[in-house]
């Protein structure tokens, strides 16, 4: 397995199957993400999956 494979195992739950997709993000959005990745130390593919799971919380919670 590559390090790059594991931190996506690393960054998934550990009883769940990692999905590969592709995005189409505005280039300003994706340049803002990449920096706050870069910043934070993480890859974006963990900034992005730590949103999804923001959203979605909120979502459950009757938020927007």
């Amino acid at each position: 397995m590559t390090k790059k494979a594991r931190k996506a195992k690393a960054a998934a739950k550990p009883d769940q199957a990692l999905i590969k997709t592709t995005v189409h993000l505005p280039e300003p959005l994706w340049r803002q993400a990449k920096i706050a990745a870069l910043e934070d130390r993480k890859d974006l593919r963990d900034l992005i999956i730590e949103g999804l799971r923001v959203v979605l919380a909120a979502r459950r919670r009757g938020g927007t």
